[in-house]
């Protein structure tokens, strides 16, 4: 399989989740694949951060859950875990928008 044809699946089962739990869960699926399939270790909590591997967090949200007027809360909170986990980078995700983020090292 492709990355390109990795890439349009992944789309195609974001479109259908219907939680933010179903969207981590199909994130994590294929960001293994994206790694050919080694095993990723991620930190996976419940109510936690949602994702973390190696030096980066990720916080996902339900399906086009990300909004204008959102954006606020959701920037501070995944802004808020880099900083108290010490993670350099970060990335925001809702299936449709992503945001990435890099901590100020002062």
């Amino acid at each position: 399989m492709t990355y390109v044809n990795i890439f349009n699946d992944l789309i195609r089962k974001l479109e259908k989740t219907n939680s933010e739990e179903d969207l981590k869960m199909v994130l994590i699926n294929y960001l293994g694949k994206i790694n050919n399939n080694e095993i990723l270790k991620f930190k996976y909590e419940k109510n936690r951060t949602d994702i973390a591997y190696k030096d980066i967090v990720i916080e996902t949200k339900s399906y086009e859950r990300i909004t204008d007027r959102s954006f606020d809360d959701r920037d501070k909170q995944i802004k808020g875990y880099m900083k108290i986990n010490e993670y350099p980078y970060g990335i925001l995700f809702d299936g449709k928008r992503i945001y990435f983020y890099e901590m100020d090292p002062q």
